[in-house]
């Protein structure tokens, strides 16, 4: 978290995405795509025993908190089929599509702490606007969380605390820059975490497992590099370089 004792783990030249821990953080778990399938990985930190855990027809798997159900992405990306698969010794079964027409517009999908609800970054039909929306997990209460303005560009990239009480997510405004926010889950009440007026990038906000602080990346210093700074916007540290 300092920065320091930073190595490699793949070796392999396949590109991954979605990478999050294990639940008892002793591996990394990601995806990659290939052959028209979404593959889920995991690895040990010293980088042994890479292994693959699903192939599914689909983008971005993303296994529910418990491991039982894995979500996923069919379609285009204009017009996205939001996929939920029971998940059974390394197979999947009972697939079924959650997402209905009226939102074709469905990217960065995670799962609540919970397990219960989704958020993902979407757009209603006849919209341009980008926002943070949030449905239960068999596809119900569909709804736009946030209410983002144009000026402030599109709201995505969501990123649910670990009480699950808030979302932070990035929105990327017509001038090039990009800046982060919260947003409360009850109330819809949102907040710029770190206001600023240089043309610069703040992206993909991701909590750290105490719920105290964020990490995310940005281009404050000249170039994309991960920084980390308190959940109320103080204590902002760079921390590669």
């Amino acid at each position: 978290p300092d920065g320091s004792g930073e190595r490699r783990v793949t070796q392999s030249v396949t590109a991954k995405g979605g990478l999050r821990w294990s639940r008892d953080g002793r591996q990394l778990q990601f995806t990659a795509f290939s052959a028209n399938q979404g593959h889920l990985f995991s690895v040990n930190l010293d980088g042994s025993d890479e292994r693959e855990w699903l192939a599914l027809p689909g983008r971005d798997p993303r296994l529910s908190p418990d491991g039982r159900h894995v979500l996923y992405a069919a379609g285009t990306f204009t017009a996205t089929e939001l996929m939920v698969a029971e998940v059974d010794a390394g197979t999947i079964r009972n697939a079924r599509r959650i997402n209905g027409a009226a939102v074709p517009i469905a990217w960065n999908t995670t799962w609540s702490p919970d397990g219960t609800r989704l958020a993902f970054t979407g757009r209603a039909v006849g919209s341009r606007q980008l926002q943070v929306w949030t449905m239960n997990a068999d596809g119900s209460g569909a709804g736009a969380l946030t209410v983002a303005a144009e000026s402030e560009g599109g709201a995505q990239v969501p990123s649910w605390s670990p009480d699950g009480k808030t979302i932070t997510f990035q929105s990327n405004a017509p001038n090039h820059s990009a800046s982060i926010w919260r947003v409360d889950v009850a109330t819809g009440v949102t907040s710029k975490i770190l206001a600023h007026s240089e043309i610069f990038l703040d992206e993909t906000p991701t909590w750290f497992p105490d719920g105290r602080r964020l990490a995310f990346q940005s281009t404050r210093s000249g170039r994309m590099e991960v920084w980390t700074v308190n959940a109320d916007g103080s204590d902002l540290r760079q921390i590669t370089k």
